[in-house]
């Protein structure tokens, strides 16, 4: 298992044409089966990132210092780290989490925003703190696919999609009972559905059976929430004429058909390549 540990955290690049960041994951060595030592990446956290946003939008002079500790001496450059780190998580990791997941099986379990470090020097995303992964079973990984792509095929030709629906959410969660359409549109697309009403979802993880369910779950909801943040920041100022958010539905839904394991992932029609050190 520990060669297995080593091996998932080892992921080194991916990249994407059109993108001035590339995005990294650091080499990571175990020690014993709990404790896990990575290489030290230098930048701010996505999370800082945000903070900082949130004070440049209330124009608070007094966090002054705090750009300038974080790095940033002119408002132009740190809008435009901002922006480059939203868009290589959106438009590199994301995709290749949900490809990870859905055809490997295995995949960050927690990539929440301090586990995301942006160097604005080299313009480099790294992905931290591997010591988390969702490891799922042939079953589950062929659900959370066909589960994705139907959510997708409901937006255009419902109601025949929604039979797919539940076929899938058999497989991928095994739940006792049906858990519904309209929940799993919330988990992919918050941004277009709300929860259903009288939706505890402390209770529904603790109805599922496997404990790695849950945790994609939990995985995808917290993706989710993250690119529902991005769109709401930069989607009205960057373009003049609406225009559909990004959601992890249609980020998820364009890699359900890649032909193999997303560890030999060459180039393919969305230009990401992943490459194992």
């Amino acid at each position: 298992e520990d060669e297995r540990e080593s091996e998932l955290v080892s992921v080194a690049e991916v990249t994407k044409k059109g993108l001035d960041v590339t995005v990294k994951s650091p080499a990571a060595y175990p020690h014993g089966r709990h404790v896990l030592e990575q290489d030290y990446v230098k930048g701010n956290s996505l999370e800082k990132l945000m903070y900082l946003g949130q004070k440049a939008e209330m124009q608070d002079f007094n966090a002054i210092s705090e750009f300038l500790s974080a790095g940033f001496n002119e408002p132009s450059v740190f809008q435009k780290a901002l922006a480059s780190a939203f868009d290589a998580y959106t438009n590199c990791f994301v995709p290749v989490l949900g490809a990870m997941l859905m055809h490997d099986g295995v995949g960050h379990a927690d990539p929440h925003a301090g586990n995301l470090i942006l160097n604005h020097d080299d313009m480099t995303l790294w992905v931290i703190d591997w010591g988390a992964t969702v490891d799922l079973s042939l079953q589950q990984r062929t659900g959370l696919r066909q589960l994705c792509h139907s959510v997708c095929m409901a937006e255009i030709e419902e109601p025949s999609s929604v039979a797919s629906i539940t076929d899938a959410e058999k497989d991928f969660v095994n739940s006792e009972r049906p858990i519904g359409k309209e929940f799993w549109r919330f988990v992919f697309h918050p941004q277009n559905y709300e929860a259903p009403q009288g939706l505890d979802l402390d209770v529904l993880k603790k109805s599922l059976k496997q404990s790695e369910v849950v945790l994609c779950l939990e995985t995808m909801i917290l993706t989710s929430r993250l690119i529902k943040e991005g769109n709401r920041r930069f989607q009205d100022k960057q373009n003049k004429v609406p225009t559909p958010p990004l959601a992890l539905l249609s980020l998820w839904d364009s890699v359900v058909g890649l032909a193999q394991p997303v560890t030999n992932l060459a180039e393919q029609q969305h230009e990401v390549r992943l490459e194992i050190s």
